[in-house]
């Protein structure tokens, strides 16, 4: 593994934690605009913090309400795509407080290095892998 893609790593785990411990931080982890491409293929656009934490919070109660309480990397890819950005591809599951799967998906997210850390600027839920059929696959 690269050093990018530990970096990458340890970003995304620290990513799924503070969605669902402290918002505040998680929207903090996303560049100021930035991009969203959703699976309906709508595309939300975050000029401000305050609306990328709306946005979220939404996102978050209806996962809640779906019975997740945390999320899980079962794999993640990287290209560098220079000294200071990536895409990164991960598989994410959906458990439920006791672990169990509730669903799975596949995201791509385009980061830039800001400082020490990274910043999301635009990320792609890919088309076809929201369910329970791609887990494991």
């Amino acid at each position: 593994m690269t050093s990018v893609e530990t970096e990458l790593r340890e970003y995304f785990e620290r990513y799924a934690k503070l969605f669902h411990e402290n918002l505040d931080q998680f929207c903090s982890l996303y560049s100021e605009p930035s991009t969203t491409l959703r699976l309906d293929g709508s595309v939300q656009q975050f000029q401000t913090r305050s609306l990328a934490h709306e946005f979220f919070s939404s996102a978050r109660t209806n996962y809640e309400k779906q019975g997740c309480r945390s999320w899980a990397i079962r794999s993640l890819s990287v290209q560098e795509l220079g000294t200071r950005s990536a895409a990164a591809t991960l598989d994410w599951d959906m458990l439920a407080a006791d672990g169990a799967l509730i669903r799975g998906w596949r995201q791509t997210y385009n980061v830039i290095r800001s400082g020490e850390s990274w910043l999301v600027v635009l990320s792609t839920l890919h088309v076809g892998t929201d369910s329970l059929l791609a887990v494991g696959d």
